[in-house]
């Protein structure tokens, strides 16, 4: 076969130079037979070159006859004058005419589509929650050409997010954010990000109705809400009270009473989405149980305390002191580098707080500068809770393994007493019991205030943690962080135990009037109300992340509880 070829090469060159019609024998061309006969080509690949050989007609060779090369369409393909045939771009298909005397033979050219790309349009479409959008895919060739025809399927990333169907057709599921959808055709793919837009649908106003306490405050909170009920970040609101003789509102939703009981509306509005909420202005002596606020500090957030004005210090793990205020609820640091700080405390008139660690002892903060004035100590191991005495001359300090007395005036260390962790404190209504809860005993102890000489013990089981005192003074209540509270009668030393619909409890207090018992859950990120008189649950607030100590104002109308994730929460 090489030889043939090499021949016929030969005669084609020599054919080239002359232009007789008949061999120098003088045989006349009876046939051109060409190799390859037919010729298919990927566009933009390489050449072929088609070999002829000219036959009389008895089918012998005739050499020194020129054969001449001709595409029927130059556009699909062209040929060079030794016969290679070369696709130019486009698929389609045409003939190459060899002319060799008198005689002509066409040889078949296809020029096969080779898919290069696939398109998908439109780029980045933004729809609306719940609508649809066509997409248009097309596998496009070499040449840029769509190829007719061809098989494409669709794909989504996030179905959760957004279907397609096999036509490309892109419907939101519901939720808002961006999703991929691919075209694949065979090993070639394309996507493109839909964007889909939340709608605001819903003005959502809680708690509906707010109740507030005479000459006290709540706060609505407003948020626009999209199709599927997720809130709009970045929404405004217009706040209008539709009795101002009862109650006032400021633009971030805070209710003022204006000293007098009843009922009336505020008129919500944010964009073209209104809304009304009832306000019920009521004789109160506890919080209402509704969460006012949910704002960032910093993180690892372990203790709160209230003054009488207002003030909230935040305590963190990561030794900072966070300020802030309970009609505006925001919070800035004011205090760094103090070491860890499980607790703070304010004295009676709130123009001075507290904080202790280990390497310093307890640290006097002058609360009109938010700074150190004094200290007293040392304080070892570490601390953990902090208790004020109620006019204001002692602190005490719960550590890991001592309680100490502290003098405020002094600033010195007065008294001590070694004991088991001591995690939680609480004074007795009538100042001359101090209770401590020991976590590794299992214990609360009640210790005199003046001596610090343990008086008694209360056997319990579980871990036990915050601890509280009734006003009247007759009912110690104890959380279990293994789950559930004791209920102690400091009257008889009896103890029962709550634990139905019972949380891991961490932190407690109980309200001015006694009918409640806050419980913080830190495992479950909750917070529980329990009425004193059915020892029931009567409400839970959830998803609040790692919830750890809970403070009251000085009135009992507001609680702030404070997470290590870093959120502060206004309870009212």
């Amino acid at each position: 076969m090489k030889r043939l070829i090499g021949l016929a090469i030969c005669a084609c060159l020599s054919f080239a130079c002359s232009s007789e019609s008949s061999g120098p024998s003088g045989a006349k061309p009876h046939s051109i037979v060409v190799t390859p006969d037919s010729v298919t080509l990927d566009q933009q690949g390489d050449s072929i070159q088609l070999v002829p050989n000219v036959l009389d007609d008895n089918g012998h060779l005739i050499s020194g006859i020129s054969v001449v090369f001709t595409s029927n369409n130059p556009t699909i393909a062209t040929v060079s004058p030794i016969g290679y045939v070369k696709p130019v771009g486009p698929a389609g298909v045409t003939s190459i005419k060899l002319k060799a005397g008198g005689i002509t033979r066409n040889v078949p050219v296809v020029v096969i589509s080779v898919a290069n790309t696939i398109t998908l349009t439109p780029n980045a479409p933004v729809i609306a929650q719940l609508s649809s959008v066509q997409l248009t895919a097309h596998v496009v060739d070499r040449n840029g050409d769509i190829i007719a025809g061809a098989p494409i399927t669709y794909v989504s990333a996030d179905p959760a997010l957004a279907v397609v169907s096999p036509t490309g057709n892109v419907t939101s599921v519901g939720p808002s954010g961006s999703v991929l959808i691919g075209a694949q055709s065979g090993a070639l793919n394309a996507s493109v990000s839909v964007v889909i837009a939340q709608v605001p649908t819903t003005l959502s106003l809680v708690p509906d109705p707010l109740p507030i306490a005479v000459g006290g405050t709540g706060r609505l909170n407003a948020r626009v809400l999209d199709a599927v009920g997720a809130p709009i970040a970045g929404a405004t609101f217009t706040f209008t009270s539709n009795n101002t003789g009862l109650v006032t509102v400021d633009n971030t939703g805070l209710v003022t009473s204006v000293a007098q009981t009843g009922s009336t509306t505020i008129h919500v509005t944010s964009g073209t989405l209104s809304a009304d909420a009832t306000v019920n202005v009521v004789v109160a002596s506890h919080p209402f149980g509704n969460i006012a606020a949910n704002v960032p500090v910093a993180s690892t957030a372990y203790g709160a305390a209230i003054s009488p004005s207002g003030v909230v210090y935040v305590a963190t793990l990561n030794g900072t002191v966070e300020r802030g205020s309970l009609s505006s609820f925001s919070f800035s640091n004011v205090l760094n580098g103090l070491g860890q700080l499980a607790a703070v405390a304010f004295n009676p008139a709130g123009d001075e707080a507290y904080v202790a660690y280990a390497a310093s002892g307890l640290q006097f903060i002058h609360v009109a500068n938010n700074s150190i004035t004094n200290s007293a100590g040392p304080i070892a191991p570490t601390p953990f809770d902090l208790a004020v005495s109620a006019n204001g001359q002692r602190v005490y300090v719960g550590t890991d393994g001592m309680v100490y007395a502290i003098d405020v005036v002094s600033h010195s260390v007065v008294d001590s007493l070694q004991i088991g962790t001591v995690i939680h404190l609480a004074l007795h209504p009538n100042q001359s019991k101090l209770y401590v809860s020991a976590i590794n005993e299992a214990k609360v102890y009640e210790l005199d205030t003046a001596t610090l000489d343990t008086l008694r013990s209360f056997s319990l089981s579980g871990t036990i943690q915050g601890i509280g005192v009734s006003p009247d003074g007759n009912t110690l209540y104890a959380a279990d962080e293994s789950g559930g509270v004791y209920v102690i009668n400091l009257t008889t030393g009896g103890s029962t135990r709550i634990s139905a619909n019972v949380c891991q409890a961490y932190g407690l207090l109980v309200t001015k009037d006694g009918q409640q018992v806050y419980i913080s859950c830190y495992l479950d990120g909750e917070v529980k109300i329990i009425d004193t008189g059915t020892s029931a649950v009567i409400k839970t607030l959830s998803s609040l992340g790692g919830v750890r100590r809970l403070a009251m104002s000085p009135d009992g109308l507001s609680i702030v509880v404070v997470t290590e994730g870093g959120a502060a929460i206004l309870i009212q």
